[in-house]
């Protein structure tokens, strides 16, 4: 019996000395940096590969507007009657030039739209990014007050038994601890929602673990407004999408308009009746009705019209999303700086004096409760201003229409 236990022990043993190494050995997985994440998201979002096959398909339709009119081939039989024939439409000269401009600039477009996607979805990765930075803040503010809270509950506890304090501040001291525990849940759901959304946009598991490498306090400097303006009005996805529609429109309207002028269709036949071989040849043109001529030009006149407000109204939603971003760029910079030559460390040294108010025993144990919510408070709302001076430099590229 005691050869079989140990037969088993032993093995186990050996596993539980070797472990250590094992782990060790094990490979581990980096933190993720912002460029890493977005270098993954952009190569394989879905979004993206659908932009870029819009783009092929685009390539493919400007292939077949500069292609000539396919040729048609009849055969007819009956006896005693052969007679094949073959045709070919010639346009009149311009129309297919116009129409492969146009399906060129479709093609641009699509490029442009792809370059919209790209963007969009960089500003929602450094959003997702810099969100779960600043959870893993938060989730480190709370882990500290609950610390924090509980030192003040058993300093409290020890003069309670030491009968220099009342039971009623080891009461306030509990609700206080019970109360930061709960907070930090709370941050702490907070942060898986966070990796959940990162996850995704990753293509990774929802729930799969994920470290971050980053700091909410690296300063990105934005540039001036009107070095912003200029770059958005040279780059801008939707901007430059708007002037291609326009000129797209007015290569529509061109050839709207020669659609007054009639095409030729010309066709060779070769026929056998009752012996006799008949060659022939037949040259057609299509007659254009006026009603339908005018309609068209109307229709793309129109069109046209609109493509020149859409251009506008894109120039204006540019200034205004530039202008938007950089505004608040400056507002959330002059927060993070009134943090940090200021607010921290008030809030740091009124805390210190309830501290050492309450240790020398002339005020109560609610002073420092309440002077270590208010740091706590002061630190979450720093965090807060950090992460929002990152998105508004973040508003900044997406506005200019940059990935970065």
């Amino acid at each position: 019996m005691n050869v079989r236990r140990g037969a088993v022990l032993l093995p186990l043993l050996l596993l539980f000395h070797a472990g250590p190494a094992w782990c060790a050995a094990a490979p581990r997985v980096p933190p993720l940096t912002l460029h890493a994440a977005l270098r993954r998201v952009l190569a394989r979002h879905p979004l993206v590969r659908a932009a870029e096959a819009e783009i092929e398909a685009a390539r493919g339709l400007d292939v077949q507007a500069r292609q000539w009119a396919s040729p048609r081939l009849s055969y007819h039989y009956s006896t005693p009657t052969k007679n094949a024939a073959l045709s070919e439409l010639f346009e009149f000269p311009g129309k297919r030039a116009l129409r492969a401009e146009a399906a060129e600039l479709t093609v641009r477009q699509a490029e442009q739209q792809l370059r919209a996607t790209r963007a969009a979805l960089a500003f929602q990765t450094r959003q997702a990014f810099y969100h779960l930075l600043l959870m893993n803040r938060e989730v480190a503010n709370a882990t500290a007050t609950l610390a924090a809270v509980d030192r003040i509950w058993r300093a409290a506890a020890a003069r309670y038994r030491a009968g220099d304090a009342a039971r009623l501040d080891v009461v306030k001291a509990d609700l206080s601890r019970a109360r930061a525990r709960q907070a930090l849940r709370v941050v702490r759901g907070q942060r898986k929602v966070a990796v959940i959304s990162l996850n995704i946009l990753l293509g990774r598991p929802m729930a799969a673990p994920l470290h971050v490498r980053g700091r909410l306090t690296a300063a990105s400097a934005a540039p001036g407004l009107h070095a912003l303006l200029q770059e958005a009005y040279a780059q801008d996805p939707a901007l430059a999408s708007a002037r291609l529609e326009q000129q797209k429109r007015e290569r529509d309207l061109a050839l709207a308009k020669r659609q007054k002028f009639p095409n030729l269709d010309l066709s060779a036949s070769y026929g056998i009746e009752d012996g006799v071989r008949t060659p022939g040849f037949t040259a057609s043109i299509g007659i254009p009705l006026p009603g339908a001529y005018h309609g068209e030009v109307e229709t793309a006149a129109g069109r046209k019209l609109a493509a020149v407000a859409g251009e506008q109204a894109a120039y204006y939603q540019v200034t205004e999303a530039v202008a938007s971003a950089y505004e608040q760029w400056l507002a959330d910079q002059a927060q993070v700086r009134s943090y940090q030559t200021r607010l921290l460390a008030e809030s740091a040294q009124v805390l210190a004096g309830a501290q050492a108010s309450y240790r020398a025993g002339e005020t109560g144990i609610l002073s420092v409760l309440d002077a270590e919510r208010t740091n706590l408070q002061v630190r979450q709302a720093y965090a807060q201003a950090l992460y929002q001076r990152q998105l508004a430099v973040a508003k900044t590229i997406l506005a200019r229409g940059g990935v970065q």
